[in-house]
């Protein structure tokens, strides 16, 4: 468990969905350090029923909290993200609605062992990428 923007290492695991296909591919190509071959991906559509999300991609919550949109989206430095997905999972939240790191759309980081029935995630149907 590597961790990611939303969750630390070796402490819990997050599934991280990109709200476009676009929004998906962007990070991918980011993560990888450059286009990838798209024909070795599946494009997989979930149907996601989530009853508490942390938006942070809210600004007057981020100007509430007095935080600004690039300290969400710095490339190398989770520390900020982190806390906040540590306080996000205490108070009950299931997941955390953000801007992608890319500016390409937003990302749902999502806890899937904090979900609150009838919270769900299901697949609607998988395909493999052109």
């Amino acid at each position: 468990m590597l961790g990611g923007r939303y969750n630390p290492p070796y402490q819990f695991g997050a599934i991280y969905c990109g709200l476009s296909e676009a929004t998906c591919w962007a990070e991918i190509d980011k993560k990888l350090e450059g286009p990838v071959r798209r024909k070795s991906f599946t494009v997989v559509a979930l149907r996601i029923n989530i009853q508490k999300v942390l938006n942070l991609s809210d600004p007057d919550l981020l100007s509430k909290l007095k935080i600004k949109r690039d300290q969400l989206t710095h490339p190398t430095d989770h520390t900020l993200t982190r806390l906040l997905a540590h306080t996000a999972r205490a108070l009950g939240f299931e997941a955390v609605l953000a801007p992608s790191s890319t500016g390409a759309g937003e990302i749902l980081a999502i806890f899937s062992d904090c979900l609150i029935p009838p919270s769900k995630i299901a697949v609607v149907k998988p395909r493999r990428s052109r």
